[in-house]
């Protein structure tokens, strides 16, 4: 018998707050340019006050154990350490805040005509992305169809099960590749979602097509939910990504490839806050 499902959206609550600054870093040892653990202790001595231990290749002992070092590192910081799913491992050690994957809130692998969704016509470009939009007879903008309980399911459920486990008030977010995915998200119930790829990148491990400042400004004014730009972010790129809308940023090998992570970390951070003076906003 098929178990009955959960609402097709989440239930109204209060939101977590960003930790401040809202700079995620995303480990990667595998791109790193020292041992991962050191490269972690000098981005918190730079200012890094969130940490997401992502490194979903390790067999679970090794990743609890790497997750509780990270944990003993950031705790004299006050910095938030987050998981990248693996909710039953890091609960026991008290992590209050995760990052759901795709392979978790069952968001499809998006193409490069799904980051039009929404989009005026004049401003789309691309062959495939001209079909779709030109293929809409009810106005000037591409499409947006209404969400279908089977897209919104499996991201309400592991949001769901990712507070189940840490507690009502962990940090939840998840990872988006298209403006699609991050309404599903705000649906489910989630804090906040990152949007990949905003700049063009050499990461492997970047999946879906490139969203650009445009798509991700379209995509922050289309939600209340707070949207982190992924992918290629640099410092003299921070101040485009808050201006179109990103309520932080979220970085690999900005920090990790750096050689020194510190003074990568503090960079960013001074980016972020410079654009903020000159707005005059919070973000």
């Amino acid at each position: 018998m098929t178990p009955p499902r959960s609402p097709r959206r989440a239930p109204p609550r209060a939101k977590r707050s960003l930790p401040d600054p809202p700079l995620l870093f995303i480990t990667d040892r595998h791109a790193a340019r020292a041992p991962l653990i050191s490269v972690v202790a000098e981005a918190l001595a730079g200012g890094a006050r969130w940490i997401l231990v992502r490194e979903k290749d390790l067999p679970d002992a090794e990743f609890t154990l790497l997750l509780a070092t990270i944990q003993a590192l950031a705790a004299p910081f006050g910095a938030l350490v987050a998981t990248s799913g693996r909710r039953e491992l890091a609960a026991p050690l008290g992590i209050r805040a995760i990052h759901l994957p795709t392979s978790e809130t069952g968001f499809p692998r998006r193409g490069p005509e799904d980051v039009w969704e929404g989009a005026r016509i004049d401003d789309v470009h691309g062959t495939r992305a001209e079909v779709v939009a030109k293929s809409d007879v009810g106005g000037p903008y591409v499409p947006v169809s209404p969400l279908a309980d089977d897209e919104l399911w499996p991201a309400t459920e592991a949001v769901a099960a990712a507070r189940s486990a840490l507690g009502a008030n962990a940090l939840v977010g998840c990872s988006c590749h298209a403006p699609r995915d991050v309404r599903i998200a705000a649906a489910a119930g989630a804090d906040y979602a990152t949007l990949s790829i905003i700049y063009p990148t050499t990461g492997k491990d970047h999946h879906g097509p490139l969203q650009g400042i445009e798509g991700l400004a379209r995509v922050c004014r289309s939600t209340s939910m707070p949207v982190l730009a992924l992918g290629g972010v640099r410092p003299d790129r921070v101040a485009a990504c808050r201006g179109a809308g990103a309520a932080g940023v979220a970085v690999l090998g900005a920090v990790q490839r750096a050689e020194r992570p510190a003074d990568a970390t503090r960079a960013l951070i001074a980016a972020w806050h410079a654009d903020a003076g000159g707005r005059g906003s919070d973000g």
